[in-house]
């Protein structure tokens, strides 16, 4: 639904980051597993971040409001 808000250099991030992480399920090393998790996790909290700060409105000129 945010898919066009999102820049394409963030979505690359976390869609890297979720197949390094299907890349590493399958072997029996718990250390990279989790490894991959806490990568996924960073850039998902990166991507939630962006979406939802507030929108940065350009401040009024001293006096406009007049």
């Amino acid at each position: 639904e945010n898919k066009d808000k999102i820049p394409e250099d963030l979505r690359e991030e976390v869609i890297t980051a979720r197949d390094a992480l299907k890349a590493v399920l399958d072997e029996d090393d718990q250390p990279k597993i989790q490894d991959a998790v806490t990568e996924l996790m960073n850039k998902s909290m990166k991507l939630g971040e962006f979406l939802y700060k507030p929108e940065e409105t350009p401040p009024q000129e001293a006096g406009a409001a007049d």
